[in-house]
């Protein structure tokens, strides 16, 4: 991986992230199981930071611990917890964005047609589903001034809680928003956040959804899912499946 992960440790990985996230039916509270995988990952990019410091590679974690700014580095701790943030946010958010875009496609065999007859159109499908489900539903925020929306004002300092799911399908901004429709225009969707503070990764899951896709397009046609046999990942933020079993003809 990008971070220096070893190919052997990466299925190990994926299962600590999905238990850092998922959250038992009905309880908003991290469960032992999410707490210990946490640990797990902290104490496994703790022992890869210290390696790295020693022995740098050509990876991002190594790139972590030389980058400088004004002079000044960046310390074990705060490079453990970049890693920490990219390893959950490049598993869950990015496979839960094709597992959905994967989903819509195969319940609008018209619109999955047309990007069979012109794969040009992916990119639509990934803007299309990251408006229509986007992994990422909600983000918090801490204002920095008072603000004001519907005449509801909010003080400085409220923690406030972003719907970004809902935002996406305001129909105010979009023209029938609970259509899924590849060809709309424009997306103007917030699935990646605004200003300051969007999403760093948004072009990087952009193009590895894109990857994905046009990888799996090739290899299959007719696929299909049974909604008996999809789960849901269970979270309080992130959306789209835990297990989705899938029949396909292959190419």
């Amino acid at each position: 991986t990008m971070l220096g992960v070893p190919e052997e440790d990466q299925e190990q990985m994926r299962i600590w992230s999905d238990a850092m996230m998922e959250r038992e039916d009905g309880n908003p509270d991290i469960p032992p199981a999410g707490i210990e995988a946490g640990a797990n990952v902290y104490n496994y990019f703790t022992e890869l930071v210290a390696e790295r410091r020693r022995h740098p590679t050509d990876d991002l974690t190594s790139a972590f611990l030389e980058a400088e700014l004004d002079g000044e580095g960046l310390s074990d701790l705060q490079v453990v917890s970049f890693c920490f943030l990219f390893i959950v946010a490049g598993n869950e958010t990015t496979t839960k964005l094709i597992g959905n875009a994967l989903y819509w496609l195969a319940a609008h065999p018209d619109q999955r047609a047309a990007v069979y007859a012109d794969p040009s159109r992916i990119p639509d499908v990934v803007e299309e589903v990251l408006r229509y489900e986007g992994s990422t539903q909600q983000i918090a925020r801490t204002l920095t001034a008072d603000a004001t929306v519907r005449d509801v004002t909010m003080p400085e300092g409220s923690k406030v809680l972003l719907l970004l799911g809902s935002a996406n399908r305001d129909e105010d901004v979009f023209v029938d928003p609970e259509v899924f429709d590849i060809d709309r225009r424009p997306t103007r969707h917030i699935a990646f956040g605004h200003g300051a503070h969007v999403c760093l990764g948004a072009a990087m899951a952009r193009l590895e959804a894109r990857l994905a896709i046009e990888d799996l397009h090739e290899a299959m046609t007719d696929y299909a899912f049974d909604e008996d046999t999809l789960v849901r990942f269970n979270s309080g933020n992130v959306r789209g499946y835990a297990s989705m079993p899938m029949t396909f003809t292959p190419r």
